[in-house]
């Protein structure tokens, strides 16, 4: 399971404000790989999660970032 979940929009107002993103942060690679193999793997929660005609979200890119210290 992820360590923390955090939703981010920009606090500048312009033209390119109307998105979200969407951080997930786990504890290491190991647990990212096991929590993205359980939801490849289990065709319940793709139904859940898969895009609808009438959704109103865009997913447009996933990052796996490292943090300098």
């Amino acid at each position: 399971m992820p360590q923390s979940v955090r939703l981010y929009r920009s606090s500048v107002p312009g033209p390119d404000t109307g998105g979200v993103t969407l951080m997930i942060e786990y504890a290491d690679m190991r647990s990212y790989g096991l929590r993205t193999d359980f939801e490849n793997k289990n065709e319940e929660w793709r139904k859940l999660f898969q895009a609808q005609p009438d959704s109103p979200e865009t997913l447009l890119s996933v990052e796996l970032l490292t943090q300098l210290s």
